[in-house]
């Protein structure tokens, strides 16, 4: 521990109690509403829209569910732990606790499985599409990968140091961390975005009207999804180096645990209402590269596979 370099860190705001336990209480009251909100989702699909998924989908689901209640405990109890527990006690609030490792998990892992999700469909939708198609894969697993990484070596380094003291000494290495973490997690998600509306507008020939309003609701739906989760990846980034010394940045950094949530869930909730509309499933679909004639085919050929 006393290798750890002493760099007494530059702060843009000074260190007081609104602005450090009063910004984690938001960041907690905001955090366990929109977990409140995304269980409404989660409720809504394995009551109505689950029975056609097989277990994989729904362990998917269950996991993330796990992840999210994970982050949303150790938040809420870190809170209820400063507050109330050591309220006054400085030595014992200066302690990196478990529950305060613990919500950064779920956050990083919960963003992970999610992406990996999405890279999972856009592997079997591309299943019978040409070669380079799946390499759309590829940027999506890899920069999961780097998100979850850069994640864990934070909660790493928090484990090592043990005080929040010792913590902004390292200051400039978590915040290497951050960016590189937010970064790549707003680049997967928009890699995402554009992996899904590259092979639907390339594959456009010949649908009918029905299913050109339905890819389009799709683009829509991936872009916002990919602008929402983005958004607030990049904006922990820039509250944590502009608000420093306060803990605005943890807002939108837990928010994003339950966008995810909602986003995977709401695309396989989704698919119920598209079907009667269209009698295909959205995730499942599969655009073969040849029909029986050997010629090409569209959008509008689409087969159906549960994965």
């Amino acid at each position: 521990m006393d290798q750890i370099p002493i760099e007494i860190p530059k702060l843009n705001f000074g260190v007081t109690f609104e602005g450090t336990y009063g910004t984690q209480l938001v960041a907690s009251m905001i955090n366990a509403s929109v977990y409140g909100a995304s269980m409404t989702f989660v409720v809504k699909y394995f009551k109505n829209h689950s029975n056609s998924d097989t277990f994989v989908v729904k362990g998917v689901v269950i996991l993330l569910v796990t992840l999210a209640t994970l982050e949303t405990l150790c938040a809420s109890y870190q809170m209820y732990d400063n507050l109330v527990s050591k309220f006054g006690k400085k030595d014992s609030l200066d302690v990196i606790t478990r529950s305060a490792m613990g919500k950064y998990v779920g956050v990083y892992l919960t963003a992970f499985v999610a992406q990996l999700f999405y890279a999972t469909r856009i592997w079997t939708l591309t299943g019978h599409l040409t070669t380079h198609y799946r390499l759309l894969t590829y940027p999506v697993v890899i920069l999961s990968f780097i998100q979850v990484v850069s994640g864990i070596a934070q909660i790493f380094f928090m484990g090592y140091v043990k005080t929040f003291l010792k913590l902004g000494y390292i200051s400039y290495i978590t915040f290497k961390l951050l960016v590189v973490q937010g970064g790549s997690t707003a680049a997967c998600d928009v890699a995402i975005t554009a992996s899904f509306s590259l092979i639907f507008y390339n594959n456009r020939s010949g649908i009918n009207s029905h299913t050109h309003s339905l890819l389009n609701k799709f683009i829509l739906y991936a872009m916002n999804r990919a602008a929402a989760t983005s958004l607030c990846a990049l904006l922990s980034i820039f509250l944590f180096h502009y608000l420093s010394g306060t803990y605005s940045y943890m807002i939108p950094l837990l928010l994003n645990t339950h966008l995810y949530v909602i986003s995977v869930v709401s695309v396989l909730t989704a698919r119920g209402s598209m079907r009667e509309d269209y009698s295909f499933h959205l995730s499942n679909m599969v655009v073969p590269s040849s029909n029986d004639n050997n010629t090409p085919v569209g959008i509008n050929d689409i087969q159906l596979v549960d994965v």
